[in-house]
């Protein structure tokens, strides 16, 4: 991609390598790219980043309604799920969740220290220091890892922000 976006020849250079990149993904699919079809998927992508947004609000909650080993077998297995069985059962854990937190359940001590996970994701079954760290009492309530959290956090604050304006 051009590295500015100010100039004609930019925008017409952007413009053809997008073109280039459909028929590629044509060519390799078996499938044209359509307007239809790129809208369908940019809402099924909306619904599972709005039940992943919500997951991690839960998450958030003090006391923690669920462990942080889950929430990084849940986002593993958004890796490997089809994105409509992935976002129907998220959803289905959210209700859960907020059935749990409406109830009083919490998934460790009150005041279990809560942790920030930071680096490099957790990736199944190499879920060691995420079970370490909520073994010895402590509870992984967040992540700052490549697996989307932080495009989730920064779309939030963005959000937020647009409220806020008069």
């Amino acid at each position: 991609m051009p590295p500015g976006k100010e100039s004609e020849a930019a925008r017409l250079y952007w413009r053809d390598s997008i073109h280039q990149l459909a028929e590629r993904l044509s060519e390799a699919t078996g499938r044209r790219l359509t307007r239809a079809g790129l809208k369908a998927a940019m809402a099924r992508t909306a619904r599972a980043r709005a039940a992943f947004r919500r997951l991690h609000e839960l998450r958030r909650a003090a006391p923690a309604p669920f462990l942080g080993k889950d929430a990084f077998l849940v986002t593993n297995a958004f890796f490997f799920d089809n994105i409509e069985n992935w976002t129907d059962a998220v959803e289905r854990l959210n209700a859960e969740l907020a059935a749990r937190r409406e109830a009083g359940f919490q998934a460790a001590q009150r005041k279990a220290p809560r942790i920030l996970f930071t680096g490099s994701p957790s990736i199944f079954p190499n879920l060691k220091l995420p079970l370490l760290i909520e073994e010895s009492g402590g509870v992984v309530v967040a992540d700052e890892t490549c697996s989307a959290n932080r495009v989730e956090a920064f779309l939030e604050s963005i959000k937020t922000r647009r409220r806020r304006r008069p």
